[in-house]
């Protein structure tokens, strides 16, 4: 009869326990205004939802479709489908634009009804997944006492690589998003630059940090009393949504998931009849034009370049007042370019999947490189940002791109590189096949992305995963008390040395004086 009444409670327990991860209330709030890091949250809030958990997700964009599972609220506030073109600013700068567009946002978001809602406790929550790891909304973790995942769509910054214990040396990783420089390559002036850029945003800019979010909170919520550093300590796990096999490689402590190439968008057919008409018959094959941002005089150097070319171009431009008109635009003063068709509604993947493509021009936004290697596409990458040129400079060290400096832009230049692309298509087509064959040789990421948030969800956290040297002092983990103690050692030693010969030549000169005066009293006498 005991048997029995313990395997009863045993099974009571399971179910019980099951339960636990099984109707679990997840969190995940898409704080970042991008269109490509709202993208990857909603479909991990799928995923997160088909494994039978409760999602409640907020983001600035609507999605729709969701799993009946998740319940959407919207930000309403502005969607970007670009990352802001800052190639030629200095880090001082993009920290400054940072800065005033995150904090700006988030002051939004606090006031939203049902984010103050939460902040009251009225909902509990068993994890929040967040995008942003410096911002208040972090405030959410630490009133409903639960753990944190951060998502971070691309490289994350160094100072969120360092708080997980990921090695941060800036003479070998610069600040990805403020310097562009590419990974241990760097020459004298850019180890000074990133040393200083390091330095800055690791201790000016998290300080700076600090006091607008206590400043924040407080205005928001005056009876929340919190810290800077409580809200990092509920940062459990970081997940980067990129591959080291085009990106940089570094050292990752076991908090940190690469789940990178797990969200591609899968090849569609083009749904616009007249796009898909126009791609039929252009025999000579198609150039697909992706590039947001360019100013009037370098798209006129693109317009240039296209009319030498036989073959054909498709212009998907979201936000460019400067798109040429095409057969599609009829009402324009301009007359029609025929061998160009401008579309704004067309995915990538639904456009790229077409057989007469033969390349894309494109920024080199890491969800579109995800596209064009999941489709084996050729590129020609025109990075608008530091981090895209970083990656520009990775896909052609893969030889699956060729790169164009935007800063330095010419004809001759641009069209000598599409035509090398075109020319050697089929071995671009191949290297682009090997390294997406390369990325995706690997155990189901999406199964190991959920599988993750539930390890933390049972587990109330992952505190036993800490690198403890994460917590060893700045000055401790460069030596600096070492270099300092050898500094006095070597100070002292040639002081000593100084004093010595000094005491030396002291003595040595009252015993000569002494001898000489001896001996000319002996020879007065």
């Amino acid at each position: 009869m005991m048997k029995i009444s313990t395997i009863i409670l045993l099974i009571f327990l399971l179910r019980t326990l099951s339960k636990v991860v099984e109707s679990s209330e997840i969190l995940i709030i898409s704080q970042q205004p991008y269109l490509s890091h709202q993208q990857v949250a909603a479909r991990l809030a799928d995923d997160l939802a088909t494994h039978g958990h409760n999602i409640t997700i907020f983001t600035s964009n609507h999605f729709g479709n969701y799993h009946e599972n998740i319940k959407e609220f919207n930000f309403k506030t502005q969607t970007l489908q670009k990352v802001e073109r800052n190639i030629h600013k200095n880090w001082l700068q993009i920290y400054n634009d940072l800065t005033d567009l995150h904090y700006g946002l988030t002051i939004k978001q606090l006031r939203h009804p049902e984010i103050k809602k939460i902040m009251k406790n009225e909902t509990k929550f068993d994890v929040l997944i967040i995008d942003c790891v410096i911002c208040q909304l972090l405030a959410i973790a630490e009133v409903q006492d639960i753990p944190v995942i951060y998502l971070s769509q691309t490289e994350p910054l160094n100072f969120v690589n360092d708080h997980f214990g990921n090695v941060v040396n800036p003479s070998i990783h610069p600040e990805t998003h403020a310097l562009g420089y590419r990974h241990a390559k760097l020459t004298l002036y850019q180890r000074f630059n990133s040393f200083f850029c390091y330095h800055f945003w690791k201790f000016i800019g998290g300080f700076h940090h600090c006091v607008i979010i206590r400043r924040s909170l407080t205005r928001e919520y005056p009876n929340l009393n919190v810290t800077c550093n409580q809200l990092l300590e509920r940062l459990n796990f970081l997940f980067i949504f990129t591959h080291p096999a085009f990106g940089n490689v570094r050292p990752l402590v076991p908090k940190t998931i690469q789940v990178g190439f797990t969200y591609v968008d899968p090849v569609v057919d083009v749904k616009d009849e007249g796009l898909r008409e126009f791609m039929d018959n252009s025999k000579d094959g198609v150039i697909v034009f992706n590039v947001d941002g360019l100013h009037a005089d370098e798209l006129n150097v693109f317009m240039n370049v296209f009319g030498e070319l036989k073959q054909s171009v498709v212009f998907n431009v979201q936000n460019s007042p400067n798109s040429p008109n095409s057969p599609n635009s009829p009402n324009s003063p301009n007359p029609p370019n025929q061998k160009i068709f401008s579309t704004k509604n067309a995915k990538l993947s639904e456009i790229i999947g077409h057989p007469n493509v033969k390349l894309v021009v494109s920024t080199a936004d890491y969800r579109e490189i995800e596209v064009m290697l999941k489709n084996h596409m050729p590129m020609v990458l025109v990075p608008l940002t530091h981090e895209q040129n970083v990656i520009s400079h990775l896909m052609v060290e893969r030889k699956v791109a060729k790169f164009i400096d935007i800063l330095k832009i010419n004809e001759t230049a641009l069209l000598e590189s599409i035509q090398q692309v075109i020319t050697n298509h089929s071995t671009f087509k191949e290297n682009a096949r090997k390294l997406e064959a390369f990325a995706t040789d690997r155990p189901r990421l999406r199964d190991m992305a959920v599988w993750h948030v539930e390890f933390v969800i049972r587990h109330k956290g992952a505190k036993h995963l800490d690198y403890s040297g994460r917590l060893v002092p700045y000055y401790q983990k460069m030596f600096f008390d070492i270099y300092l103690f050898f500094g006095f050692l070597i100070f002292g030693i040639i002081k000593g040395i100084k004093l010595y010969r000094m005491l030396k030549l002291k003595i040595c000169g009252k015993l000569g004086s002494g001898v000489s005066k001896e001996g000319a009293k002996s020879k007065n006498e």
